[in-house]
């Protein structure tokens, strides 16, 4: 599994614009070197240039957030914290679970360490920003619903995600008691069957999953739900978006290249891939959910 995560984050940062653009010129150098092939092997690194100059600019960030933010969720799925306060008493009878989605614990700068699961817990065990706001809620959510919270995520080393994430919904006022920790998952795929077998042996009855995530994963993430709860017409799934990231910007500053939109654009082309993987290989039958 540890495995696999380290590939899967390797292919990522390969197709992010910046490591295509390397690898592009970098090809490009070496086959105009060897073969003297110069006019084809210049445009295409002239593309390549231009491709990480679009990649990097804020408005391209806005673009690509907002396709991924609106158009790609079905409204029907989705309801916001202000949302279910208005219209939670109206439709919820069966069981209910908040599954929080966690992003991989490498991205906290103390998880990167060495340190121990202990000290890491000591020194906080700080999470992403984005999983941050996740955490704040899955909070928001169990208040309410008073329903069971799934944790998901990784294991790695001495820490596993839902140790670390407990620790601080316990802190937003969540009791111990309803929370459940998924067994270790890598990626949203793995995410949705894990949360399917803990909740098997309910799905008999009528089933709410409320799949709190950032807006911008939640495409993927339904998806890969959808995917697994196909044959399952007693569960309901909807999104809670936690933070949207599709926030125009504004003036000249919009077509200067930027280090973050860079970053923010690589997620987004991660998302978009990993998207339409699930879309051809697992809701084609391709690969065996």
């Amino acid at each position: 599994m540890l495995l696999r995560a380290v590939i899967s984050e390797i292919i990522s940062l390969l197709i992010s614009p910046l490591g295509l653009a390397i690898l592009t010129l970098t090809l490009g150098s070496w086959v105009i070197y060897r073969y003297k092939i110069s006019d084809l092997m210049t445009a295409i690194c002239i593309s390549s240039l231009l491709y990480l100059i679009l990649g990097s600019l804020p408005y391209t960030r806005y673009l690509a957030f907002s396709l991924l933010e609106s158009r790609l969720i079905s409204k029907k799925d989705i309801l916001t914290i202000y949302d279910l306060r208005r219209e939670l008493p109206r439709f919820l009878i069966g069981d209910i679970y908040v599954v929080v989605l966690s992003e991989n614990l490498w991205s906290s700068p103390i998880l990167k360490s060495e340190r121990s699961e202990k000290t890491a817990l000591e020194e906080g065990c700080i999470p992403s920003g984005s999983t941050f706001k996740r955490l704040i809620t899955t909070s928001e959510v169990y208040r309410l619903t008073r329903s069971n919270i799934i944790i998901t995520g990784p294991e790695f080393r001495e820490l596993s995600a839902c140790k670390c994430y407990k620790k601080w919904l316990l802190h937003f006022g969540v009791p111990s008691e309803p929370m459940i920790c998924a067994k270790p998952s890598y990626n949203t795929f793995q995410d949705a069957k894990r949360v399917r077998e803990l909740i098997q042996d309910n799905l008999r009855r009528r089933t709410y999953l409320f799949i709190v995530t950032s807006a911008y994963h939640l495409p993927r993430s339904l998806l890969a739900f959808h995917l697994v709860f196909r044959d399952e017409e007693k569960v309901k799934l909807l999104g809670v978006p936690s933070d949207w990231k599709s926030k125009r910007c504004r003036g000249y500053e919009c077509f200067f290249p930027d280090l973050d939109a860079l970053l923010d654009n690589s997620v987004i082309l991660r998302e978009g891939v990993g998207w339409l993987f699930y879309r051809i290989f697992y809701g084609s039958g391709v690969l065996e959910i």
